[in-house]
């Protein structure tokens, strides 16, 4: 059967999944891409189901469920605009921050743009880092675009609630902000906690920890949060990642 209306309670919380409060009311996410949807059904401890249109074939194998959806519903789904099955996933809950291991590495996150902070995250699950704790400003780490542009690895990231950027009081908090001191070793501790502010906003004012900032050429103002986040983390992962 082929869900067709708008109005079919499943539909609508497939569609709620597109927005950061179906994410969060439901626990489950969607995720776009032929390579990251057909590695990710072959992870059994994941439950997940496939979505598809009318017209599509879906990759071989004994799928428990599908949803079959009118071509003009499973466009509204398809956000990343792959034009392929997508997988309905369960995420892990997002812990409390009290839950973080301060023995660990860590990245704090103000990035809104889900784009930005997939990227940012697909970074830490690379070199090293396993924690992530989104500030009031992120963006949510489970929306398509942002699933997208991690690559997936979202689902094993440990990933943490934080408070707003505007009330971190931690000292201990190292932030990137181009009128920082210049990056050294003693900054690279095994634990290191790393603040990336807004995007064009940066940093407040009242953050009482460290800034530090990389070296660039004077031919460039400055980096884009994202990418100056993973070349600190990749700086750190020289040092410590296994």
């Amino acid at each position: 059967m082929t869900i067709s209306s708008r109005q079919n309670d499943l539909f609508k919380k497939l569609l709620s999944l597109t927005k950061s409060k179906g994410l969060k009311d439901n626990q489950q996410c969607l995720v776009s891409g032929e390579k990251i949807t057909q590695e990710i059904s072959q992870l059994t401890k994941i439950p997940f189901f496939w979505i598809h249109s009318e017209s599509q074939t879906l990759p071989p194998g004994s799928w428990n469920k599908t949803v079959s959806l009118s071509q003009e519903l499973f466009n509204e789904l398809d956000v990343c605009g792959t034009h392929k099955p997508i997988l309905c996933v369960d995420f892990k809950k997002i812990k409390e921050r009290d839950q973080l291991d301060n023995n660990k590495a860590a990245v704090f996150c103000a990035l809104s743009d889900p784009t930005n902070l997939g990227a940012l995250i697909r970074t830490c699950a690379a070199f090293g880092i396993e924690q992530i704790v989104l500030l009031k400003e992120s963006g949510h780490p489970f929306l398509p675009k942002a699933i997208r542009a991690a690559s997936g690895s979202s689902l094993s990231m440990e990933m943490f609630k934080g408070p707003s950027i505007q009330d971190i009081v931690t000292p201990d908090i190292v932030a990137l902000d181009m009128n920082g001191s210049m990056l050294s070793s003693n900054h690279l501790k095994k634990n290191m906690k790393i603040l990336v502010g807004e995007e064009g906003q940066g940093v407040p004012l009242s953050f009482p920890g460290e800034r530090i900032h990389l070296p660039i050429s004077n031919k460039v103002e400055s980096l884009n949060a994202t990418i100056a986040a993973s070349l600190l983390v990749y700086e750190w992962s020289k040092v410590h990642a296994p």
